[in-house]
């Protein structure tokens, strides 16, 4: 069995990020923030799990569960809040909370 590793574009998740929080009027002009990768969406998905939060600002800001493709593409919200989804580590599933 071979290891694969692939880069993820995360400029379209960016730009995604960006947009859906200007629109709730959030200046990112003097915001920092990063995605990290968190895990799947789904137990067979091609699309990589993804938390967005500030790092500049104290309190930190959550900017959401974002899900994309192995491309980049297609950037998707699944939560706006922290406690929106159940995200299992690589490998396990993405859940709606009960």
């Amino acid at each position: 069995m071979r290891h694969q590793r692939d880069l993820i574009a995360l400029k379209p998740l960016k730009q995604a990020i960006e947009n859906y929080w200007q629109k709730k009027a959030l200046d990112f002009r003097e915001i920092r923030y990063q995605a990290l990768a968190v895990g799947w969406e789904g137990r067979k998905s091609n699309r990589v799990v993804f938390t967005a939060f500030t790092f500049n600002q104290e309190p930190a800001f959550f900017l959401g569960i974002w899900s994309v493709a192995l491309t980049g593409r297609d950037p998707k919200l699944l939560a706006e809040k922290e406690d929106g989804l159940i995200v299992g580590r690589f490998g396990q599933i993405v859940d709606a909370p009960e």
